[in-house]
């Protein structure tokens, strides 16, 4: 049996971050029926032992998606699919054991689980980890423990983890104020992309200060960052033709643009903006 497309699954995870022990909530006969044909195929492959499935089937009784809740089930399948090295059901065991969700709290099964995730190709798990231990979430924090997580993932071309260890070192989370450090992580983090990382480049550049003041450097900043859908970026270019710095003046075209901003985080309301980036 051929695995269903993700497209499928839109509904049945929607509603898994709805309310759901809540009895008075009901959906349409469309939604429903939608639910019970997804909950029945996901099923259906699981016994197959496909671990996708599997840990789809896992998410239905841990939600009541479909059918009713019931942790032995839910664990049941997380636990198979994880033997199967499926990442995301051992980030989502990790989770149960680090919030004791399901399952007991247990802070050494939970960091096992998420090593085990990572070396097994989570890309995006690390920096997670680094983000727990920085904020102390279900662990006690610790920057030291926080840094190695990041210091991984920026091995590994995480972008986030390049911005991570940048804030560390700019705010000196890390002992000394070491901007040097900082700057680096960030240029690392917009060499991949990371549209935070060249927003960040773009203010540095144009108040100066941790590095040299050039406006047209930093107006070359907010155009890439605005490329890499960064919204506020649109925010300083219509600052910069507004008072005309760098570019020709436009200031009717760019209070205009300015105003739909503001009303709206729609990426259509900037529109006005990308003929000149």
């Amino acid at each position: 049996m051929q695995p269903l497309e993700p497209q499928t699954l839109e509904l049945v995870f929607w509603m898994a971050h709805r309310p759901l022990q809540k009895p008075e909530i009901s959906f349409s006969k469309k939604q429903q029926k939608i639910v019970d044909e997804t909950f029945c195929a996901i099923k259906n492959d699981a016994k197959a032992r496909i671990p996708a499935r599997e840990y789809e089937l896992g998410v239905c009784y841990q939600f009541g998606i479909g059918t009713h809740k019931s942790a032995i089930k839910a664990l049941k399948y997380f636990e198979r699919a994880d033997t199967a090295n499926y990442v995301e059901a051992t980030k989502s065991l990790a989770d149960l054991y680090l919030y004791g969700e399901l399952v007991p709290y247990n802070l050494e099964k939970a960091l096992e689980l998420y090593e085990k995730a990572a070396s097994n190709g989570s890309n995006d798990i690390l920096h997670i980890l680094g983000k727990k231990w920085y904020y102390g979430i279900g662990v006690k924090s610790s920057i030291e423990v926080a840094k190695k997580y990041f210091k991984q993932a920026a091995k590994n071309n995480d972008s986030e983890a390049h911005c991570w260890l940048s804030e560390m070192y700019m705010h000196g989370k890390l002992g000394q104020v070491k901007n040097e450090k900082g700057i680096y992580h960030l240029y690392k983090a917009a060499k991949l992309q990371n549209a935070d990382a060249i927003l960040e480049l773009g203010k540095l550049s144009l108040y100066g200060g941790i590095c040299q003041q050039s406006d047209s450097q930093a107006f070359r900043f907010f155009k890439w960052a605005a490329k890499c859908n960064s919204i506020e970026a649109y925010y300083y270019i219509a600052y910069f033709y507004f008072i005309g710095l760098v570019v020709e003046k436009m200031s009717h075209l760019l209070l205009s643009a300015l105003s739909m901003l503001q009303s709206s985080m729609n990426a259509i309301v900037y529109m006005p903006l990308q003929s000149y980036i």
